[in-house]
C-alpha cells in the first residue's frame, strides 16, 4: 500500500504539471523530475529489499568501511572490516528475492540495534575506489548514530543513494541546453531504477557521466544569462562560466579511476573545446604557429603509435601470449598476444558476440532484474526504447544542432567505452573454450545512451514542442505496471 500510494502521488503530480501550461512554465521539466524521481525512487527501494541487486552486499561492505572512516573507526586495512556485531551476524537476503525473504526483511525493519559492539570481521572491502561510497556511507553513519537496527540502517544508505543520484540528474537537466525529454525517459528505465536503488556505484557512473555531457553541451551551446546587479559574490561565482568549468574538471577527476579506466573516453568529452578553439583561432595564427601546432600533434601521434607497437611486440612473445588464466573457470584465457597471433579467432569472437546485440539492448532496458531472476515483458520495455529515439530529435521550437565535429568526437569516445568494456571482459573474464565474450551486461552501456542518441539530432527532423511532456508523462505512468509486475513475481 505504501508503494502504491507513492506511485499514485508521483503520477498525480506529473499529470497536473505536465498537462497545465501555467504550472509547467513555473515548475519546468527538471523540477518535475526532481519530485517524481525522489518519490518513485523511494517506492522502488522499498519494493526491492537490501541484497537482491547483483553484488550489493559487497558494495555494502565498502560503504560500511567508508562509514567507519567518517566515524573515526577506519582501520585502513582492506581485509579487516569492523562492524557492529548485530550487523555482522544479521543474515543477508543476498540472491533470493522472494516473499519469504521480503517478509523477513520488513518484519524487522523498524527494530533498534541490540548489540552495537564493534567486532573485526575479516571481510574484504577492496572492491572499488573509496570515494564512490561516500553517499551511502552517510546514510549508514546516520543510522548508526541513531542506533537503528541493521535493516533500517542499510535502508537509509539506499535512500541516500537515491537522493544523491536524483540531485545530480536534476542538476544535469538544468544545465542541458536540449534533450531534456530524452534524459527524463532514460532515467526511468527499469534497469536504471534497479541500479539507482542499490549500493552499486553504477548509479554514480551513470549520473556523473550525464553531468559531464551536460556541462560540455552547456559550455558549447548554452545561453549565458545576465547576472543581476547586486548579486552576492558567491552566487555570482556559482552562476559563472568559470564555476561550470571547475565542476566539469571535478566530475572528470571523480569518474577517471572508476571501472579500471574503461570510462576514460567519457572524461575526454571536453576535448571538443580544443577543436572549437582551433577552428575559431586558426585564421588568426601565423604560418609558423600553425606549423608548430601541426608538428606537435603529429609528433605526439608518432610517439603514441611507437609505444603501442613496442607494447604489442612484447605481448606477442610466447611467454606472454599464452600466459592468460581465468580464475573463475579455472582454465586458460585470452591475451593480447594470443589474439594477435590468432586473428581468425578474434574475428570469430567479435562476430559471435555481435549476434547477441539484441540481448545487450534489452539488458540495458531491464528485461531481467535482480540476479536475472525477475523478468520484464517486452511490452513494458519497448515504449521506453521508442520514446528515447523520438525524444532525441530536435523540438520544433529549438534550433541548436551539434556540429559534425562534436558528433564524431562524442560517437568516437562512446565507441571506445564499448571497446574497452568488451576488451576488458575478453582479456580478464573469457576462457579460451568460449566462443563469445563473457561477462558483458547491457547495463554497462547505460551512460552511453544519452550522448549517442543526442548526437543524432538534425535540422531536417523534429518533433512537436509538447512531445517531451507527453513522453515524460508516459514514462511516469509506466512505473505502476512495472512495479506491480515485479511485485506479483515476488508474491
Amino acid at each position: 500500500m505504501v508503494i502504491f500510494g507513492l506511485l499514485v502521488t508521483a503520477e498525480i503530480i506529473a499529470y497536473l504539471v505536465l498537462t497545465s501550461n501555467r504550472l509547467y512554465e513555473k515548475i519546468t521539466l527538471p523540477k518535475v523530475y526532481l519530485i517524481c524521481g525522489l518519490v518513485i525512487g523511494i517506492a522502488f527501494t522499498i519494493l526491492m529489499p537490501i541484497g537482491v541487486v547483483p553484488d550489493e552486499m559487497a558494495h555494502i561492505r565498502n560503504s560500511y568501511d567508508m562509514s567507519n572512516v567518517l566515524m573515526g573507526q577506519g582501520s585502513g586495512k582492506k581485509s579487516s572490516l569492523s562492524m557492529r556485531r548485530e550487523d555482522y551476524e544479521t543474515p543477508s537476503i543476498d540472491i533470493e528475492w522472494n516473499h519469504k525473504n521480503s517478509a523477513m526483511y520488513y518484519d524487522n525493519l523498524l527494530a533498534m540495534v541490540k548489540d552495537d559492539e564493534m567486532v573485526v570481521t575479516g571481510l574484504d572491502t577492496g572492491f572499488s575506489p573509496d570515494h564512490v561510497y561516500l553517499v551511502p556511507a552517510l546514510g549508514i553513519t546516520l543510522g548508526r548514530l541513531c542506533h537503528f537496527g541493521t535493516r533500517l540502517t542499510y535502508l537509509l544508505g539506499r535512500i541516500f543513494c537515491v537522493i544523491g543520484y536524483v540531485l545530480v540528474v536534476y542538476l544535469s537537466l538544468c544545465l542541458l541546453p536540449f534533450g531534456k525529454g530524452l534524459v527524463f525517459v532514460w532515467s526511468f528505465l527499469p534497469m536504471m531504477m534497479q541500479q539507482v536503488n542499490s549500493y552499486s556505484y553504477d548509479r554514480q557512473v551513470i549520473s556523473i557521466s550525464l553531468l559531464i555531457l551536460s556541462l560540455v553541451l552547456n559550455l558549447l551551446y548554452g545561453e549565458e544569462k545576465e547576472i543581476p546587479e547586486g548579486t552576492g559574490k558567491m552566487k555570482r561565482f556559482l552562476m559563472s562560466r568559470k564555476a561550470r568549468v571547475i565542476l566539469l574538471v571535478a566530475a572528470c577527476l571523480f569518474l577517471l579511476p572508476i571501472k579500471q579506466g574503461a570510462l576514460v573516453p567519457i572524461c575526454l568529452f571536453p576535448m571538443v573545446f580544443f577543436g572549437r578553439w582551433y577552428k575559431e583561432k586558426r585564421k588568426s595564427f601565423s604560418k609558423k604557429t600553425l606549423l608548430l601546432i601541426r608538428i606537435s600533434v603529429c609528433a605526439g601521434l608518432c610517439i603514441v603509435l611507437t609505444a603501442a607497437l613496442l607494447y604489442l611486440k612484447i605481448c606477442m612473445r610466447p611467454e606472454r601470449a599464452y600466459a592468460g588464466w581465468v580464475s573463475w573457470a579455472n582454465e586458460p584465457g585470452y591475451t593480447i598476444g594470443y589474439l594477435l597471433l590468432h586473428p581468425r579467432r578474434l574475428f570469430a569472437l567479435l562476430y559471435n558476440t555481435a549476434l547477441s546485440a539484441d540481448a545487450y539492448i534489452f539488458g540495458l532496458l531491464g528485461d531481467n532484474l535482480s540476479w536475472h531472476t525477475k523478468s520484464m515483458p517486452s511490452f513494458l520495455l519497448l515504449p521506453f526504447l521508442v520514446m528515447m529515439v523520438i525524444a532525441a530529435f530536435r523540438r520544433e521550437d529549438e534550433n541548436t544542432v551539434p556540429e559534425k565535429g562534436v558528433k564524431v568526437w562524442i560517437w568516437l569516445m562512446s565507441a571506445l567505452v564499448v571497446a574497452f568494456t568488451f576488451g576488458g571482459m575478453l582479456l580478464h573474464w573469457t576462457p579460451l573454450s568460449y566462443k563469445t565474450i563473457e561477462g558483458v551486461q547491457g547495463r554497462y552501456f547505460l551512460p552511453l545512451v544519452v550522448p549517442v542518441l543526442l548526437m543524432c539530432r538534425t535540422k531536417q527532423a523534429c518533433i512537436g514542442k509538447h512531445a517531451e511532456r507527453v513522453m515524460a508523462m508516459i514514462a511516469v505512468l509506466l512505473q505502476m505496471p512495472i512495479m506491480m509486475y515485479l511485485y506479483m513475481q515476488v508474491v
